[in-house]
Formats: structure tokens, sequence, C-alpha cells
């Protein structure tokens, strides 16, 4: 069965990636038309590529996902051929570069179609919807409790690292209880400070098992409908459940799959009392 999406089209980051594209462009031409210098491009190329290295590393350093290395390497490489062709026009300086370059691009797409680096977060908003039918309310401003679970810490705490890992929810350690930050920009993984999370989507689990569910406003205007708010929230919030508990039973496989096949997989969350 195929289930239509009730999220609104990625519409910032199209732009964005627009943005990036035409902003080359014009320095390519502004340099050929002498308006700039012949370098202006080259130099636009290395800081792009250096920002993507930079990025990748801080997101690898704060989710542990290796599939970002290869990644991170093609930028660094890209940006240095382009530094040394700043300076030298030498092609045959560029020959081991080229090498591994070609190399690098083979196991990073490699990586993005098996999906060993895949950016879940926008799947997580359309599973929570999924049974959400009613549109009779509007967006509510309030964190909404979810029931609870009980589990031991040491499991909640591999569970949220779990998901960081696979870039499905970005985990937050408090004293008391763990941040599940869900935000439909990949760049909100790579901060190294913690995000205000008044104004993010999270799930926390506190270590004592209570279950709470806060959907941003921005977030919650990515639906197509005003779906019903506490509908909304109790079912990420038995989503996430439904997380723990495959977890816990050794099934992080199953988890995984629900992504990779969203259009044809069937919800299945579960609402009833969890223990280990």
């Amino acid at each position: 069965m195929n289930y239509p999406s009730k999220l609104k089209p990625p519409i910032f980051f199209i732009l964005t990636a627009i943005l990036i594209i035409a902003a080359g462009i014009v320095i390519l031409i502004f340099s050929e038309m002498g308006i700039l210098s012949s370098d202006a491009f080259k130099i636009y190329q290395v800081i792009l590529f250096a920002h993507a290295s930079f990025e990748n590393t801080v997101l690898f350093a704060r989710t542990r996902n290796y599939g970002l290395i290869p990644a991170i390497l093609l930028h660094l490489n890209l940006g240095t051929i382009n530094f040394i062709y700043l300076f030298t026009n030498e092609f045959i300086v560029l020959a081991p570069f080229s090498v591994l370059l070609f190399l690098l691009v083979i196991i990073t797409l490699y990586n993005y179609f098996t999906k060993k680096v895949s950016y879940r977060h926008r799947k997580v908003f359309e599973l929570a919807a999924r049974p959400v039918e009613k549109t009779t309310d509007g967006f509510t401003p309030r964190p909404y409790p979810v029931g609870e679970v009980h589990f031991k810490k040491e499991v909640i705490t591999d569970f949220a690292k779990f998901l960081t890992k696979n870039l499905i929810a970005m985990s937050y350690f408090e004293k008391d209880k763990i941040y599940l930050v869900i935000d439909q920009n990949e760049w909100t993984y790579a901060r190294i400070l913690k995000p205000n999370f008044k104004n993010q989507t999270y799930v926390s689990v506190d270590y004592s098992g209570k279950i709470s569910v806060n959907i941003a406003k921005k977030d919650y205007k990515k639906y197509k409908e005003e779906y019903a708010f506490d509908e909304l929230c109790e079912s990420l919030g038995n989503l996430f459940k439904s997380f723990l508990e495959y977890f816990k039973d050794g099934k992080q496989d199953k988890i995984i799959k629900m992504f990779d096949n969203l259009s044809d997989q069937p919800l299945a969350i579960s609402d009833q009392p969890l223990n280990a």
C-alpha cells in the first residue's frame, strides 16, 4: 500500500541549494567577464568544500556515524584540488588527488544509496502523522505527556545513542532525562551547543520512565493539514515507545526498515505498557 505524504515539500532546502548554485554561477560569470579576479570562482569552491568538510566532521563527532568519513574526505579532497590548482594551474600535480577523488565518490555514493548515511528526521514526522486524521484542533505551545515506560537507565541511554548514530534524533543528556530532538534541518545535528528545547520538536524520556513530547510550531506548520495536536503528540510518543521496545528486543534493523520502506510500511507502534 502506498501512503501519500502528509508533509509539505521541503522548500527551504530546495531554495538553499538553488542559492548556492546560483552564487557559484554568478561568481564564475563575473570572473570570466573580468569583473572579479579569475581566481574568485576557485576561492569560492575552496570555501564551499571546506565548510562542507567542517560541518560533516562536527556531525561525525556528534553521531559517530562512520558512513560520514568518506564524505568528509571527499570534501577535503575537492577543497585541496581547488586550492592547489589556484596556485599551480597544473593538472599533473593533481593526479594522485584525482584518483583518490574517484574512489571517494564511489564510496560516498554507495553509502548514500545503501542508506548508511540517511537523515531520517523528516520520515519521523511522516510516521507520526500516519494514524492521525482528525483536523479540528490546531497547534498548542506546550509539552504533552504521553505516559511512561519501565526500562533501565542503561537501556534508555544506549537507545538514545542508537537514534543519534542513525540520524533519527539528536540526543542531549541531562541530569534526570534525555532529550531526543527531531529537526528536519540536518544542520541541527552539527550543532556543538545544545539547542533551545522550547523551540525544537523533541521526545524526552526521564530516568523514571516518564515520556513527554513537544512539537515545535515550525515543524507543525510543515504538515499539509492542521492535524489534532494532542493526537499528533500521542502518535509521536507511541512511535518512540515502539522504537524503544524494538531496541530492547535487539530488533534495531526493524527500526531502520520502517524508515527505508516508508512508502509501503504499515505503521506498527505500541501503546501498551513497556517493561525491561
